[in-house]
This record gives C-alpha cells, sequence and structure tokens, in this order.
C-alpha cells in the first residue's frame, strides 16, 4: 500500500476520509522515521512531537473545537513549546 501511494488503504477507516493527505503522509514519514535499526539514527522524542504539530496545523481549522484540538494540546502539554528542554530525550 505504501509503494502504491495508497495512503487512503493505510489511515484509520474511522476517519472517513476526513483528514487531509499531506498530513497524513507527512505522519506515515515521522512514524517510518522512528523504526531505522539503529537508535543513533532515530529522530529524538522532542523533534516528533514538533513534526506531528506541523502536521495537526492542517488538520485543525482555527478556532475548532474538534478532538483533534484535544490532542494538539496534549502535544503541547509535552513540549510546552519550548526549545531549550533539558529532560532526557529517548531514542
Amino acid at each position: 500500500m505504501l509503494e502504491r501511494g495508497e495512503i487512503d488503504k493505510i489511515v484509520d477507516p474511522m476517519l472517513n476520509g476526513d483528514y487531509d493527505t499531506n498530513s497524513a503522509w507527512k505522519a506515515l514519514e515521522i512514524a517510518l522515521s522512528c523504526i531505522l535499526p539503529k537508535s543513533i539514527q532515530r529522530p529524538l522524542m522532542f523533534d516528533i512531537v514538533k513534526q506531528l504539530k506541523e502536521c495537526l496545523e492542517f488538520e485543525i481549522p482555527q478556532g475548532s473545537t474538534s478532538s483533534n484540538y484535544v490532542i494538539s494540546n496534549q502535544l503541547s502539554m509535552i513540549d510546552h513549546d519550548n526549545e531549550n528542554i533539558t529532560a532526557p530525550f529517548a531514542r
């Protein structure tokens, strides 16, 4: 499905096609970057959260109260939009 570009067969069917295709591809790309064989090749969790938040920007209209907005808020709580987090990062 991935090689054939069939994102609609990869994304959860419960979304009923109600998602931004570019956002879905970006999320898939992020997920694939997390399964590289060596941990040094994988991105830091801080970077993953930042990239996922960028994906959600395509999904959440300004002023939305959708359930996706809750996810966005949860991601914000994880990194607090702070570039200088000193906590350890998982790889």
